[in-house]
């Protein structure tokens, strides 16, 4: 045990001399570069998040159900909520394709998301994209199309996530208003050094609320003083003055609680997922018992989980 704690004492980093690279540029870090922030009020903000969740899968095909949700806000009063929802079945063909039918509201074109299993930004690997991953993109492209819908209504509009370009034709929905920021809970962002950049920046950190500046679109920020968490945030910066006030809550202070809000009410609870999961196969009768050849191909560890 006294190794493992003298190895966990090494890993604590240096900032000295050490740098943040992103796009092949690197930038030292110093401590002169925190900005103080200040709270701003009377900005109308929307928060955007998205949740899914696998209803039936088997190796051919994956049948999701994918909800958006948005909470307005404007001086910590809700102004509006909005639900979009809808299924996604997604199937493969005889080339090992992936072809979608959307049911429900129509936020993202099914076509964007006709994909081959081998598409370099979806493989696992070596191996072909595994079915389920449709929906997670589809999750991805339907927040980015709410945000464009959300934007020319409210001050500025924040999802929980970032705005970079992953996958294919994902850029067709990263075409957004300089408005639409992004914030991101967890960042693997490595300095030159190999340290975590936002580890590096909480530790030399002031005792106030701050935005770091890397580059013209990418910032890292605190956004209450007692806060033990440093965020990714990608978008106009103006948007962090406004988001002081929402910072304060004590379950998680420094984190925006119109995004707690919205990812609550876009969570599928495993509750529901059961209830919608019996909903399909007693309506499905006895074509249930053909799927279920195929269903069973996957399955087996949850046979394996629920034996005490």
């Amino acid at each position: 045990m006294d190794k493992i704690i003298n190895s966990l004492k090494n890993i604590i980093p240096s900032h000295q001399e050490d740098q943040i690279c992103l796009d092949s540029k690197c930038v030292p870090i110093k401590k002169e570069n925190f900005q103080e922030i200040q709270p701003e009020e009377n900005k109308l903000i929307a928060f955007i998040d998205g949740g899914q969740a696998q209803l039936l899968a088997a190796p051919n095909f994956s049948l999701d159900i994918v909800r958006i949700y948005v909470v307005i806000y404007k001086n910590k009063e809700k102004i509006k909520k909005l639900q979009k929802q809808f299924y996604i079945l997604t199937k493969t063909n005889e080339h090992l394709e992936f072809s979608v039918e959307i049911f429900g509201d129509q936020i993202i074109n099914p076509k964007d998301l006709t994909l081959s299993s081998l598409d370099p930004t979806l493989k696992q690997g070596t191996q072909r994209a595994s079915i389920n991953t449709i929906a997670n993109i589809a999750r991805r492209f339907s927040e980015l199309a709410v945000c464009q819908e959300i934007a020319p209504n409210v001050d500025f509009v924040i999802l929980d996530g970032n705005l970079e370009t992953t996958t294919t034709n994902e850029n067709k929905y990263l075409k957004l208003p300089n408005n639409v920021c992004a914030l991101t809970k967890t960042s693997t962002l490595y300095s030159k050094k190999g340290n975590s950049v936002a580890g590096i920046l909480n530790e030399i950190s002031p005792e106030t609320t701050w935005l770091y500046q890397v580059d013209k679109k990418n910032y890292f920020t605190k956004l209450h003083p007692k806060s033990n968490y440093v965020f990714h945030f990608q978008g106009n910066p103006q948007a962090l003055n406004s988001l002081i006030q929402y910072s304060n809550d004590p379950v998680f202070p420094g984190y925006p609680y119109g995004l707690i809000y919205a990812d609550r009410f876009a969570r599928i609870t495993n509750q529901e997922k059961e209830f919608l999961r019996t909903q399909l196969i007693t309506k499905l009768g006895k074509d249930f018992e053909k799927l279920k050849k195929y269903i069973n191909a996957l399955n087996a560890h949850d046979i394996l989980d629920n034996i005490s």
